[in-house]
């Protein structure tokens, strides 16, 4: 059994953000090689993969989106978002990390020790980056993961030009959920999501493409916490997918990952440094994701207007207005 400085479980964009902020003897687990099983869109502020050193991932910068809830209207971004190329972004930044890495599924935790099936390793710091399935919290609270708060989405990568983002709130295309096209240069990510968690969507999806005279290619996808979730459980910090944080409506989780991630980090240093305790460092976090409560309500709330079969005309004409959309992406960005 192995004493380490930080345990860090989970190897995608919230483990690895935190394994890059902390300096020590770092354990960084996940069940499978660093940058395989893209499950994420993987679209995101072009700012953010600046801020992580990760430009070199990009595939297409956009300065426009289209929006379809269905009539289309060209909303302009306030900052330009990119696609990237996952693999290459996860594999930048295990590249630097000073950090143990290990492949083995995690089994949960115990006290200060995390259970895998390559042996049981000890932390004073250990932080749940797994995802949705968020196994560390899950093994300490049976109810953490609630399946009803759950959306689920699929999407596949075909050969589909387009200059522009498009997001579609349309119930003829999928009820309770949305549709979009990101592209990636030659080819664009097509995909859709059930905010009823609904996982048989595939043939909604091969519809969709069909009216684009396209076929499914390569599926890939899978849960996405609706919500935020217990920041802590136990001694456990709770990072990214497995703590809730993508935010609803756009459904977009990378750049508040990374903000919590580099937070979560900054603490986890100061417990190593002795700086402060664990107990108040986990109660710091706690207060850091509590801040954004709000702003995350704010946005269900929007999920929920959007969502009906039927929007009313008034929130369609305001969601595509100048005034609103701008002033709706400067609140999410300052979430």
């Amino acid at each position: 059994m192995s004493d380490y400085d930080a345990i860090i479980a989970g190897a995608s964009f919230a483990g690895l953000t935190v394994a890059d902020n902390i300096d020590g003897d770092i354990l960084l687990v996940d069940r499978k090689e660093i940058g395989t099983k893209q499950t994420s869109a993987c679209a995101t502020f072009t700012s953010v993969l600046e801020e992580v050193g990760c430009k070199n991932s990009i595939l297409q910068e956009f300065d426009t989106l289209v929006l379809h809830i269905p009539e289309e209207r060209n909303v302009e971004l306030v900052e330009p978002i990119s696609t990237f190329d996952y693999e290459k972004y996860c594999k930048t930044i295990a590249g630097r990390l000073k950090a143990k890495i290990l492949i083995s599924p995690v089994n949960g935790v115990s006290g200060q020790t995390v259970l895998t099936e390559s042996g049981n390793f000890n932390s004073e710091c250990i932080i749940d980056c797994t995802g949705w399935r968020a196994v560390l919290g899950s093994s300490l609270g049976k109810g953490y993961v609630s399946r009803d708060k759950l959306v689920f989405g699929i999407e596949s990568e075909v050969n589909y030009a387009d200059d522009k983002l498009h997001f579609f709130i349309d119930p003829e295309i999928i009820p309770c959920g949305a549709a979009w096209i990101f592209p990636v240069g030659s080819k664009s990510r097509i995909g859709l999501a059930s905010y009823a968690g609904k996982t048989e969507i595939l043939q909604q999806l091969t519809q969709f493409l069909k009216g684009m005279s396209l076929d499914p290619e390569d599926v890939h996808g899978g849960y996405i916490p609706l919500g935020l979730r217990e920041p802590v459980m136990g001694n456990v910090f709770m990072v990214g997918d497995s703590a809730g944080h993508a935010t609803p409506t756009v459904g977009e989780g990378i750049r508040p990952t990374v903000y919590f991630s580099k937070e979560c980090a900054r603490i986890v240093q100061n417990i190593i440094d002795g700086d402060k305790t664990l107990k108040y460092g986990l109660g710091e976090y706690r207060k850091i994701v509590d801040r954004k409560k709000r702003g995350y309500s704010m946005l269900m709330n929007m999920q929920g207007r959007l969502m009906n079969d039927h929007v009313p005309e008034t929130i369609k004409k305001a969601a595509c207005s100048r005034i609103f959309s701008k002033l709706f992406q400067r609140m999410y960005i300052g979430i």
